[in-house]
């Protein structure tokens, strides 16, 4: 009986150990929504044809249209031809259709016209497109809540800025910037979203924004995704052109050494462009959307997959990524659980086969919405797939426990010591508790008990990692991560 209560609390505390990262079980698909045409809109001759959009979600936009459950606007970027437009659209409710049937689509509304947002000391000759549009609240030395911008240069020099911001209503355009040096450049030109406060607060340093890599590309020096978490609000306003936040902590990077490929299905050709970290309760994951190549890669004026794409999302675990930024994992080291939302597509025909690519996304955090661009859904024009995350709050043991009791580690992370405090919320623990920490691989590492309801775990002859604290009170059984850093 010893060895089954052991083989439990080990099971246990293993799922504890996984439980708090989203799974692709999590996402239900809600359907799509089509985007105005030329016609349906001002300022833009070419609108959204032929356009790979970058998205933001702004939560404040459309106040009359919530009561259908989808509140809020989103900002897209127009096609570059039209000197680097910006709108803002309505979000109606979306629509499944499984015959792929676009007219059964309902149709966003344009706000507002398009708008140019030429950076201040950009050259509007430059080739380049918008790679990621993202709100942010006002903190630090923003003065208002701002729209960051991330420029997608084709062909421009290493060391030209690419990051800039403007207002809500598209005005008051910044001067481009850069994130840590020049050589970061390649890294950081591609997607990006806010970081959760109290993650970025823990882990970071409080740099609340995430800005990354699309893909494998020339003098990038990453072969797979990659993420860099920085705080631009701590720029001096306005911004002097070129300026640098040399502040920042590189979460993610696949140096491009045979060893360290990201995955072993990894193919240049691969593309992911939307970013995004939700957070439900206790439970989140950093997504990265995109496509991943069938088949071999071929090459002809750049990389291609001759047998198509499928359009997946990458599943990071934060606590992995907590890891790298304390220094207790390589940047290379993280690997996402995949979610292929490929059945969801609409898709286009090329070289006689479907393909389909993944482009902006945008999280609503109050809804639990997440929104991905899927360029040429509705060819020339794109459409915008919508998922609700179905996690509850409840990330940690059983949730009649969570109701009767409370485990809390503090500090956390922590170097050598920690206290783990065991709380009822209807009574005073009144008894033995036992208290069991397990290592990362499920193994009993250090047993302790209290009648007191909480006890200190000395970790002084431990590595460093993730630590599973399971405490034991009668029939009820609570769990919590303990991050050990030295």
């Amino acid at each position: 009986m010893r060895c089954i209560i052991m083989v439990v609390f080990i099971m246990a505390a293993m799922t504890a150990l996984f439980a708090e990262r989203l799974r692709p079980s999590d996402f239900e698909y809600r359907g799509a929504i089509r985007l105005p045409q030329p016609e349906q809109t001002t300022g833009s001759t070419w609108a959204f044809n032929y356009v790979e959009p970058a998205m933001a979600y702004y939560p404040g936009g459309d106040p009359g249209g919530s009561s259908d459950g989808y509140p809020g606007s989103l900002y897209l970027s127009g096609h570059p031809y039209d000197h680097y437009p910006i709108t803002e659209v309505t979000i109606p409710a979306p629509v499944s259709s499984p015959a792929k049937n676009v007219d059964a689509l309902p149709v966003a509304q344009a706000l507002r016209p398009f708008t140019n947002i030429i950076p201040l000391g950009g050259e509007p000759g430059f080739d380049l497109g918008v790679g990621a549009l993202t709100y942010v609240r006002q903190q630090g030395n923003f003065t208002s809540d701002k729209i960051l911008v991330n420029w997608t240069p084709y062909w421009l020099t290493w060391s030209s800025p690419r990051l800039s911001m403007v207002d809500l209503n598209l005005t008051n355009v910044s001067a481009p910037w850069h994130c840590g040096p020049d050589s970061l450049n390649m890294r950081t030109v591609g997607y990006q979203c806010v970081i959760p406060q109290d993650w970025a607060d823990q882990h970071v340093g409080g740099k609340n924004i995430a800005v990354g890599n699309p893909r494998w590309g020339q003098g990038s020096g990453t072969w797979g995704p990659n993420i860099v978490a920085y705080a631009p609000w701590t720029l001096n306003q306005p911004v002097t052109f070129n300026s640098h936040v040399a502040d920042y902590k590189e979460l993610l990077r696949y140096p491009d050494t045979t060893d360290r490929m990201w995955h072993n299905g990894f193919c240049t050709a691969d593309e992911w462009w939307g970013l995004m970290w939700p957070k439900v309760g206790d439970k989140s994951a950093l997504i990265i959307s995109g496509r991943n190549s069938k088949g071999i890669c071929l090459y002809d004026n750049g990389p291609y997959a001759p047998d198509g794409y499928n359009a997946h999302f990458l599943l990071y675990d934060p606590d992995d990524l907590a890891e790298v930024a304390h220094g207790t994992k390589q940047m290379w080291e993280p690997l996402p659980e995949t979610l292929d939302v490929t059945s969801n597509m609409y898709g286009w025909e090329q070289h006689g086969l479907l393909y389909t690519m993944l482009f902006g996304a945008a999280y609503d955090s109050v809804n639990q919405l997440i929104y991905v661009v899927e360029v040429g859904g509705e060819y020339p024009n794109p459409l915008i797939h919508v998922w609700h995350i179905t996690a509850t709050a409840d990330a940690e043991g059983n949730e009649v426990a969570k109701r009767a009791g409370q485990l809390t580690v503090q500090p956390n992370p922590f170097n050598p010591q920690t206290k783990i405090t065991v709380s009822m919320k209807q009574a005073k623990v009144n008894g033995t508790i036992e208290i069991n920490i397990y290592d990362s691989h499920g193994k009993l590492v250090q047993k302790l008990t209290t009648d007191a309801g909480e006890a200190t775990w000395d970790a002084s002859g431990f590595p460093s990692g993730v630590y599973v604290v399971s405490a034991r009170y009668g029939d009820m059984t609570l769990t919590k991560r303990a991050i050990l850093l030295k």
